[in-house]
């Protein structure tokens, strides 16, 4: 047991004698193949043009309230994408959707006296959908009233005096849509 051992110090491995050297690789892609069949159209947006119609009575022109008629409405406003009937008072709509609809009235009651209108959607009364005037005479009352309504295409609306007592003028009559939805 007389061997000895020589211990050399210093490192290891030499990182500049460690294999081969390579050239770095350069990126490369993988070549395009031939374009695809073109998927099916989507479903069209929403249209960026609002919906809306306003008709109104000749400003300044008196009516007589008279019962089961419908409000003078001749003289078309603004509209888009409705369609404005001045031959018979009312507002026709042309898509279905949520509308604002609006009608207001001002009244001159000439003696004691009472209006109820209503909202007619296809001619059919809307009886939840009213508004009440009365008073007695020199009397000048705005009726007025707005509602949020379904309102499928094909939809007319007008306006109808239900009932009318006494001795009752109209005048400055509106009817507007505005789709909301």
């Amino acid at each position: 047991m007389n061997e000895q051992y020589i211990i050399l110090h210093g490192p290891a491995l030499e990182p500049g004698l460690i294999g081969p050297t390579l050239p770095p690789i350069p990126p490369f892609t993988f070549p395009t193949g031939p374009t695809g069949v073109t998927g099916p159209t989507g479903a069209t947006g929403l249209g960026t043009l609002p919906i809306f119609g306003t008709i109104t009575s000749e400003i300044g022109i008196g009516f007589s309230a008279v019962v089961n008629t419908n409000v003078n409405l001749t003289v078309p406003g603004p509209v888009s994408g409705t369609t404005l009937n001045p031959g018979d008072n009312s507002i026709t709509i042309n898509t279905t959707g949520i509308y604002s609809v609006s009608f207001s009235i001002v009244f001159a009651i000439q003696a004691i006296s009472s209006s109820i209108l209503n909202l007619t959607i296809n001619d059919s009364i809307q009886f939840a959908i009213e508004s009440r005037v009365g008073g007695g005479s020199g009397v000048r009352a705005t009726s007025a009233r707005t509602d949020l309504l379904p309102l499928t295409q094909g939809d007319v609306l007008r306006v109808r005096i239900r009932e009318a007592t006494g001795d009752i003028i109209y005048s400055n009559a509106s009817l507007v849509v505005l789709k909301v939805d």
